[in-house]
């Protein structure tokens, strides 16, 4: 967890700039043409859901941690909570009447608490990911 006093109006701000674009972006993708998509041409709204939550856990993957480095069941752990929260966004998404303001809204909260006091992008090297890391964890679920 990042300590309080590097938690900085600069730091909220430029991160929330970032978050605002990503999570509409991803939204629109995830939710707003592939659930939506596979919905539709494929076998409804439960195989829309899964295999959008499955895509969005994969390409979630922290490219950046170095093989070898993370064990098996924290990899797995982190693609099953990232599964989880596409299951949840896709909820969102029908239960809003298919509408995208509302799997945008817990993205972007997600991303910024993740973003600012979790930082989830080391500037060097993970050498022992914690466990409690937003977008590692078990604080997902």
């Amino acid at each position: 967890m990042r300590p309080i006093a590097e938690i900085t109006p600069g730091l909220v701000l430029g991160n929330a700039i970032v978050t605002v674009l990503v999570s509409y972006v991803e939204e629109l993708a995830y939710r707003g043409y592939l659930l939506t998509r596979s919905s539709r041409i494929a076998l409804g709204k439960s195989f829309g859901i899964i295999l959008s939550s499955i895509v969005f856990s994969l390409l979630h993957y922290s490219w950046w941690v170095p093989m070898g480095v993370v064990s098996l069941h924290l990899i797995l752990l982190f693609s099953f909570n990232l599964f989880l929260g596409g299951v949840v966004l896709s909820l969102m998404y029908f239960l809003s009447g298919r509408r995208l303001w509302a799997p945008i809204g817990f993205h972007f909260a997600w991303n910024i608490v993740a973003y600012v006091a979790f930082p989830v992008f080391p500037t060097e090297p993970v050498q022992n990911p914690a466990l409690f890391q937003i977008e590692w964890g078990i604080t997902t679920i």
